[in-house]
């Protein structure tokens, strides 16, 4: 995955900046939901309008999604539905706030 920023917080919670150009890899570690002796059979993203999620990898219980586009100032739910190898599905879902971003100068 990427190497991004952490999560910030508001007052909704946490929540990942991006930029409209960056395309960026997220993922959410399954490991603690995950029941005994389980394992992730498939993965699903699903994105707001506006945002795409991309290509779709799972390895060792972390579902990720590469996210592009967007539109600076505009947040967007992120959703990942998983279907484990016992037929148990469950979803989490995280915001992304896509910033316009600017270089430094010196």
């Amino acid at each position: 995955m990427s190497q991004f920023q952490g999560p910030l917080y508001d007052d909704d919670g946490a929540y990942f900046e991006k930029a409209p150009a960056a395309s960026l890899a997220y993922g959410i570690n399954w490991t603690d939901w995950l029941p005994a002796s389980t394992t992730i059979a498939s993965s699903a993203w699903a994105a707001d309008a506006g945002i795409t999620a991309g290509s779709d990898v799972v390895a060792s219980n972390v579902a990720s999604v590469t996210v592009s586009g967007g539109t600076a100032g505009q947040t967007y739910w992120l959703t990942n539905t998983v279907t484990l190898s016992d037929g148990q599905i469950d979803s989490r879902s995280f915001r992304i706030k896509v910033v316009a971003r600017r270089a430094m100068t010196v």
